[in-house]
């Protein structure tokens, strides 16, 4: 069985894409999601109605929706070889490289960042004036420096997220990332097969729930699912889950219903933590959507997804500002031909960063946790 299942790969290339498009929105268009909310409010005099018209268009621009998903799979995909391989040494080499296979990645970006603001290509500052107070003009409002750049990229990231400058916005997730990573694998080392352990996930989620740290309960729902797809150990949640969704018509249109209300906010802030599993859940319990996912521009833009997340803001910032400011046309137009060529800019950005940059930080990971498990062995 693959350990990378496409349609999983295929939902977290929609992601990446969701997460791109709500940045373009948010440069090109900061309110009209919000005035659009209020229009369907006028019209409908209905709280749920409006909601429902405006999520099914406010889910393709949802980003903090597409980054629950994306930490839901990411539990759920690094979990898999954990319930799938009995030799220990696995969960150590994983440990131990995942702080490299995330954050090669990462300096990257801040020094593709470091390197555009050095030559004077962000113009996000430029694009509606000094004196504006907008999203886009809210970043690199500092001087370029290549230790602080280095620093931020490799430790304040992941360890001391806020603590100094930012070369790359987005980066803001790889804390969670590696702490809900790094969580996982020490609660599998701990727990291991326990016959109880159903018990203290599901303790250990009550804690993260009430202590609002949504991000680690994405990650402990997401291991938890894994555990009881991949495990040896039947129990009955295991029995009580094969019986549910099985009719794949009703799964279809839950799935719609699912993904609409993607695009409603994120009640009590532990909305989306749910949603982002129960959409998962789903998807891998049928098979149309899962053909639907695994269609190969989703598989690539799964692929692929990493990087297009990681370079996306510093290409808005440079390239999609200038040509912003650049094109002769009306509003219209210049949002038209900003938003297809920013997209296409990152997209083919995003596969060359796969190619080199990625494969490179999984073969220099994949040795660190060679050398650690062969140096414990």
């Amino acid at each position: 069985m693959k350990t990378r299942l496409a349609h999983l790969e295929g939902l977290r290339g929609i992601a990446a894409l969701m997460v791109l498009f709500n940045h373009l929105q948010l440069m090109l268009a900061e309110n009209k999601l919000k005035e659009l909310l209020v229009f369907f409010e006028e019209k409908t005099n209905s709280y749920t109605i409006s909601h429902i018209f405006h999520g099914a268009i406010n889910l393709f621009f949802n980003g903090e929706f597409a980054i629950y998903i994306f930490w839901f799979l990411s539990a759920y995909v690094i979990s898999i070889k954990l319930f799938t391989k009995d030799d220990r040494s696995y969960l150590i080499r994983a440990f131990t490289k995942r702080y490299f296979r995330l954050a090669i990645p990462v300096i990257a970006s801040v020094l593709f960042a470091y390197v555009l603001l050095s030559l004077g290509l962000m113009y996000n500052q430029k694009i509606y004036g000094p004196e504006s107070e907008t999203w886009i003009t809210s970043y690199y409002l500092f001087d370029p420096n290549i230790f602080v750049a280095v620093k931020s990229g490799l430790w304040n990231t992941f360890f001391n997220p806020g603590g100094s400058v930012t070369y790359n916005a987005v980066l803001w997730t790889m804390n969670p990332e590696l702490y809900g990573s790094l969580f996982i694998f020490l609660l599998c080392g701990i727990i291991g097969n326990n016959h109880h352990r159903f018990l203290f996930y599901l303790s250990i989620a009550l804690g993260t729930f009430f202590l609002a740290k949504y991000w680690m309960l994405t990650f402990i729902l997401g291991f938890s699912l894994c555990d009881l797809n991949y495990s040896r150990l039947k129990t009955s949640i295991h029995t009580f889950q094969d019986l549910l969704l099985k009719n794949q018509r009703v799964n279809t249109i839950l799935f719609v219903a699912l993904v609409i209300l993607g695009g409603f906010p994120n009640y009590y802030g532990f909305f989306y933590v749910g949603l982002s599993g129960l959409i998962v859940f789903v998807i891998l319990k049928t098979e149309r959507l899962q053909t639907f996912f695994q269609r190969k521009i989703f598989v690539w833009l799964g692929r692929i997804s990493f990087g297009l997340y990681l370079i996306h803001l510093p290409i808005i910032c440079s390239f999609s500002c200038f040509l912003y400011i650049a094109l002769p046309f009306d509003y219209m137009t210049k949002v038209f031909l900003v938003f297809v060529l920013s997209t296409t800019l990152s997209l083919f950005l995003a596969h060359w960063f796969a190619k080199v940059v990625d494969q490179f930080a999984i073969k220099f990971s994949n040795k660190i946790g060679d050398l650690v498990t062969d140096k414990d062995g």
